[in-house]
């Protein structure tokens, strides 16, 4: 019983011991800065190691101090806990990567965790060379820019070329850096060796297109390149090698950059070069009132990207009807200059016969090379508009039956006579009977003649009437479809049918009906699935106003219609 007792002591004394260093654990006692090397380069990285012996937070340490004189790159940290005769040390330790902004003499400040502050560490940082000790560098990073002066807006070529004369495990290199300036990538990396002084070296050439938004004296910051190299100096095991972590970062490289001339007037445009071209659908040799034709201008410019092109201002004449679609952009690159294109579609619908004149279209631009303003212009073009007047259904004939009965009447008279003057030769006996038989056989013919005319009117009268019921009929359950369909393109071509079939009219198109009919409804849904299929309208749009308003108008056209077709009496 005894010896159960002495354990059960023994087991709490143990674990009070390992609780008790956590309870009384103090906080940080100390903070230790140190750098991997001193003196550096200006183009070089180095590492920064703060130590924090005891409690700390992970995120006690503020690397923002340090970004006025250095580029920050990423931090590591890591912590260790130690336990020596029921003793705890815990220290955290912060690992980050520092490029120097410059030359000359720095001086890491002392940093501050929780309370305890390091001591302030002198660094050198020395010109770059393509030296080190005996021999050259094995990596360094060289760039070069195409020009120094440029005008607002003006692209700049900024190309990057990276050096290495050992093998990279892995490698990463960012671009320049420039505030309030547009930079992108152009080409594809080149690659290639070369021989500098005796040594070998594989070249990684990058180029970078430059377009500042802003005028004034800049600096831009060269690309920084990370990555791990082989360590050749310390063997590893098996086939892994061990590798060490180098940071490169290119020149800095000063701009000048010109605002825009006070002489130039309008959208700012630097380019060398700015065009303006046109292409229509279909051709415009022929065109048909009526009839909508795709104009589409394009905007090309080079050394500038697309947020750069302005909108186009087309002034477009009454006579037309246009449906303008959302202008579209690109940009590409071709020989390490950025080309941008913008293209402005419009449909256009002309409302008139004659001679339609489109206006000249101008746009100004900035020639960086000549330092002048010019214009892209597309010419002033004149069309040939055809008119499509509406032929009309030839109606019913009300023409009365004895007019055409006189005239008939008078044809067999002439026939008569000319016969009765041939028979007057004859004898006096046969000219008596010969009369009368002749007599008798024009009106038996004239008998057959009317009742077939008789027969034609009727047919004319019943047929035509079942006929455009029927095809009235099928023009509206057709046009009912479409409009189900919710597809504008079928609903307008439906709609000209049905127009023509309740109107007994021939309209070529659907603005000739407009024109005719003059109903402001009908213009406006018209109009709308017309912007809907050439224009930039909301997709989400919806038929039914236009079913309602489709049955007040059929109901309209058909009573005007019944109170316009009350025939002519056959005899007057």
């Amino acid at each position: 019983m005894v010896v159960n007792i002495a354990k059960w002591f023994q087991r709490l004394l143990l674990l009070s011991a390992l609780f008790i260093p956590m309870t009384t654990l103090a906080n940080v006692t100390e903070v230790i800065a140190s750098v991997d090397k001193n003196p550096v380069m200006v183009d070089e990285s180095f590492i920064l190691t703060v130590t924090a012996n005891g409690d700390a937070e992970r995120n006690a340490f503020d690397s923002s101090i340090l970004m006025q004189d250095f580029i920050v790159g990423r931090t590591s940290i890591s912590s260790q806990t130690r336990m020596v005769n029921f003793k705890t040390d815990r220290s955290t330790v912060w690992s980050t990567v520092l490029i120097p902004r410059g030359t000359g003499q720095f001086t890491i400040p002392a940093i501050d965790i929780d309370g305890k502050r390091s001591k302030p560490i002198q660094l050198l940082v020395v010109p770059k060379t393509h030296s080190q000790g005996s021999g050259q560098r094995d990596i360094y990073l060289e760039t070069h820019l195409n020009k120094h002066e440029v005008y607002l807006q003006q692209q700049l070529t900024y190309t990057a070329k990276l050096f290495l004369a050992k093998d990279i495990t892995r490698g990463s290199l960012d671009a320049p850096k420039l505030d309030s300036a547009e930079i992108r990538q152009v080409g594809k990396d080149k690659e290639y060796n070369d021989i500098i002084n005796g040594k070998r070296y594989r070249i990684i050439e990058r180029t970078f297109a430059i377009i500042p938004q802003k005028s004034g004296e800049f600096s831009i910051t060269g690309p920084v390149f990370q990555g791990e190299v082989v360590d050749s100096r310390n063997r590893g095991f098996g086939f892994i090698n061990p590798t060490t972590t180098v940071n490169r970062i290119g020149d800095t490289q000063t701009i000048n950059v010109i605002p825009k001339p006070d002489s130039y007037s309008g959208n700012w445009l630097a380019s060398e070069f700015v065009e303006l071209t046109e292409e229509w659908h279909p051709s415009t040799e022929s065109v048909n009132e009526g009839d909508p034709i795709t104009r589409t201008i394009s905007l090309t410019a080079v050394g500038v990207v697309d947020t750069q092109l302005p909108d186009l201002d087309v002034d477009y004449p009454s006579s037309v009807n246009t449906y303008p679609d959302k202008p579209s952009s690109t940009t590409v690159e071709k020989d390490q200059s950025l080309i941008a294109q913008k293209t402005f579609s419009t449909a256009i619908i002309p409302s008139q016969p004659g001679t339609l004149t489109l206006p000249e279209v101008r746009v100004p631009w900035f020639n960086t090379r000549t330092k002048q303003t010019e214009y892209a212009i597309l010419p002033e073009k004149r069309i040939n508009v055809e008119g499509n007047a509406s032929a009309v259904t030839p109606t019913i004939e009300t023409t009365p039956l004895p007019t055409r009965f006189s005239q008939g009447m008078s044809d067999k008279q002439e026939i008569v006579q000319d016969i009765s003057h041939k028979q007057s030769q004859l004898s006096m006996r046969w000219w008596s009977h010969s009369s009368s038989i002749l007599v008798v056989m024009w009106l038996i013919t004239l008998l057959m003649w009317w009742r077939h005319a008789h027969r034609i009117t009727l047919n004319k009268t019943a047929s035509p009437d079942s006929q455009t019921f029927e095809s009235k009929k099928q023009a509206w359950t057709k046009l009912m479809k479409s409009v189900e369909t919710k597809r504008p393109d079928a609903i307008l071509n439906a709609l000209l049918i049905w127009l023509n079939a309740v109107t007994e009219q021939n309209f070529a198109s659907l603005v000739i009906a407009q024109r005719h009919l003059k109903d402001e409804k009908l213009d406006a849904h018209i109009n709308a699935l017309y912007e809907y299929c050439y224009g930039s309208a909301d997709k989400d749009w919806s038929p039914d106003t236009l079913r309602t308003d489709l049955h007040a108008l059929r109901k309209k056209l058909t009573q005007d219609r019944a109170q316009t077709q009350t025939l002519a009496p056959l005899y007057q």
